[in-house]
């Protein structure tokens, strides 16, 4: 089965990104895999390849893979305030590694939990450029979560997941920038 032209193995997109990350944490050797306790998302989506029309290529492994590398460069920056805090920072990515449109918000909204999360992922930086056969752009998600308490108790963990996306002159008219690629560009509806 095929859901604009991504490849879903006979899942709905749900039960496939659970399927993967069940998988991916149980083949790390992560406790508590299956116990909701995940520390990093897989992709959502494989990608079209960039220089291969006509053909799907999947970059789940390779997506995973380079956000791992990513997750271990921002954890040791991480330096989360007092308090319970969901952060969660939007960045979009050049196949180069560069960097480009960055959002980070908060829930419960705050300045000093946003500038820790925004400062942990400007020192990861420079990033690795995206694996090949990758879009020329990505959006990379990272969502920080802690809490913390002066007295001693604290939690804190990060996920990350990545979405391609399809090049401007891909899209079709009046799409935005995550829409999938149209008919003819290599996807498969």
């Amino acid at each position: 089965m095929r859901l604009n032209g991504w490849k879903t193995c006979g899942l709905d997109e749900r039960g496939a990104y659970l399927a993967v990350v069940a998988g991916a944490l149980i083949a790390l050797g992560c406790p508590g895999a299956l116990a909701g306790q995940a520390q990093a998302a897989p992709v959502r989506k494989p990608a079209a390849a960039r220089h291969a029309p006509g053909k799907t290529v999947d970059l789940t492994g390779p997506y995973n893979a380079y956000l791992t590398r990513l997750r271990a460069k921002v954890l040791p920056h991480w330096d989360f305030p007092a308090g319970r805090f969901h952060v969660v920072l939007v960045a979009e990515v050049n196949a180069d590694g560069s960097v480009g449109q960055v959002k980070v918000t908060s829930s419960p909204a705050s300045e000093a939990a946003q500038r820790a999360a925004d400062a942990a992922f400007a020192q990861a930086q420079p990033l690795e450029p995206l694996p090949p056969q990758s879009p020329p752009r990505a959006r990379v998600t990272i969502s920080f979560d802690s809490s913390y308490d002066p007295h001693g108790d604290s939690q804190s963990s990060v996920s990350a997941r990545m979405e391609p996306l399809a090049p401007p002159g891909l899209q079709p008219a009046g799409a935005g920038s995550d829409a999938a690629p149209p008919s003819g560009t290599g996807a498969t509806p």
